[in-house]
């Protein structure tokens, strides 16, 4: 529907005008099109503002405003200080340094001209084809256009006084769903975009070297996160129940395992409802985490680096929200953000990657049947996937007893000392080194058990992932055929 109405808007109402070239691309320079979700609300005046600097900036591809979630219940206020810092901190600072990366559908002005752009619109309308199509170009279209507009050395701004209010996902469900489809979304514009980053500096003014090392910063810390967490929920754990580093990394690392493990083989809604359990558990842990800082903060007094490192952070926040008197409100769901942070920061990334290949909506799915085979496979695959993971840690704690000259870290240096060799020969690919970990996981699943299936369903000739559609096919043109011969004989 959104290329319907953009060619129809551009290409039929404009470029079918009997007027010369030239004045169609004065009239497309400043044609906009404000882009909106069903729910949303607004003033006029929060789209003049917008207008405001496309007059301003001539190269000015997309503006967006500042979104204010509104709804009511727990992850209504979650979203609303999660919204808040995230306009505060990030959007602001891309707006300052280069260009804000996403300019969301739900409230954004687009320039006519710029989406008229040949590298634009006709890569936009691309119909998936690869497995990461799904994920960068249907799972958050409002992020992949601008990513298009950003290649094409068109610049988007963000405008913090034009006010726009959303109703947010007010349940669990909702919620991990929706961001089941904007992580991965998030994380595949900015890898297409750090990948082709040399000719995006030369095509575009406003990107420069510092900018995309931030942006390779906040990669970074997007990848490290959940890793991050997972340690700082150790960490915790040792410092509010006062037991030894082991007992809290076993503690944090079978509940993890167990969510995993749910995630591989159960159900959307099963693994939802464990989601629910843990989140709920672990912010009831984290608020005892934050009694137990508060004691030892009070034991070792303001001088110590936690209470510096927690002032900083803190106070980061609300200079923020001083700056910004109308939202200060929404400091005060800050609370709801840190016992959270287990659970969104964790738990929603681990369903996000578990589930990449679903790439619907989350409302929409079509339930799949799977065979007793697979069901025992996929079961197997992530109790060795489970498996693995702890030899990985075995192996390293093993390694860290007997020495890097030990002959078990002799060979393991061997074998990833030629991977990475082979990787550095190849530079463009480096970044495949990244999924080895994956690789390793499934070593168990994809060298034995699917040798063995394969074995044993020898005498199955079918392809497997075509044959429902095969099927469907095969019935639309039998009945085409029916009714064109039965036309034909009338």
């Amino acid at each position: 529907t959104q290329v319907m109405y953009m060619y129809y808007l551009l290409g039929h109402r404009l470029m079918e005008l009997p007027i010369p070239v030239e004045r169609k691309e004065m009239i497309a320079q400043n044609t906009y099109l404000l882009t909106l979700d069903g729910d949303i609300d607004f003033q006029p005046h929060a789209v003049h503002l917008l207008i405001d600097l496309m007059k301003k900036n001539q190269n000015l591809g997309a503006a967006c405003g500042r979104i204010h979630p509104i709804g009511s219940g727990p992850m209504v206020w979650y979203q609303m200080f999660e919204y808040a810092i995230g306009h505060w901190l990030q959007k602001a600072t891309e707006h300052m340094i280069g260009c804000v990366l996403c300019s969301p559908g739900c409230f954004s002005l687009f320039r006519g001209k710029a989406l008229m752009d040949d590298s634009v619109m006709r890569k936009y309308t691309t119909t998936s084809q690869e497995a990461r199509h799904y994920v960068q170009y249907d799972q958050g279209e409002d992020r992949w256009l601008c990513t298009l507009l950003l290649q094409r050395g068109y610049r988007v701004e963000y405008s913090a006084a034009s006010d726009a209010y959303t109703h947010c996902p007010e349940g669990f469900n909702e919620f991990y769903n929706q961001r089941r489809r904007w992580v991965p979304s998030t994380v595949a514009n900015i890898m297409d975009l750090l990948m082709d980053y040399r000719r995006t500096i030369q095509i575009n003014d406003n990107i420069s070297m510092p900018y995309i090392i931030y942006q390779i910063m906040l990669m970074g810390g997007t990848i490290l996160g959940p890793g991050t967490i997972f340690l700082m929920l150790v960490g915790a754990f040792v410092a509010a129940f006062h037991i030894d580093n082991w007992t809290s990394f076993q503690y944090n690392v079978i509940p993890i395992f167990l969510f995993m493990f749910v995630c591989f083989v159960c159900k959307s809604n099963i693994q939802l409802f464990v989601a629910q359990i843990l989140s709920t558990a672990y912010a009831l842990i984290m608020m005892a985490v934050i009694v137990g800082t508060a004691l030892q903060l009070g034991e070792d007094g303001i001088g110590s680096p936690s209470a510096i490192f927690l002032i900083a952070l803190s106070s980061s926040t609300f200079i923020a929200a001083c700056l910004h008197p109308q939202e200060f409100f929404c400091v005060v769901h800050g609370f709801i953000y840190l016992l959270s942070i287990p659970s969104m920061y964790l738990l929603l990334i681990l369903y996000s990657i578990i589930n990449l290949n679903v790439v619907s909506w989350g409302t929409r799915e079509v339930a799949v049947k799977k065979t007793k085979k697979l069901i025992a496979a996929a079961i197997l695959s992530a109790v060795y996937s489970l498996i693995m993971m702890a030899v990985l840690v075995g192996v390293a704690l093993e390694m860290n007893q007997d020495g890097i000259l030990s002959p078990g870290s002799l060979f393991l240096f061997f074998v990833a000392g030629e991977i990475i060799v082979t990787a550095c020969l190849h530079p463009r690919e480096f970044h495949y080194l990244l999924r080895g970990i994956i690789y390793y996981i499934f070593i168990p699943s994809t060298y034995l058990l699917l040798n063995i299936y394969v074995i044993c369903n020898v005498n199955n000739i079918a392809w497997g992932t075509r044959d429902n559609v095969t099927a469907k096919k095969t019935k639309q043109v039998t009945s085409i055929q029916f009714h064109f011969h039965r036309k034909s004989l009338i």
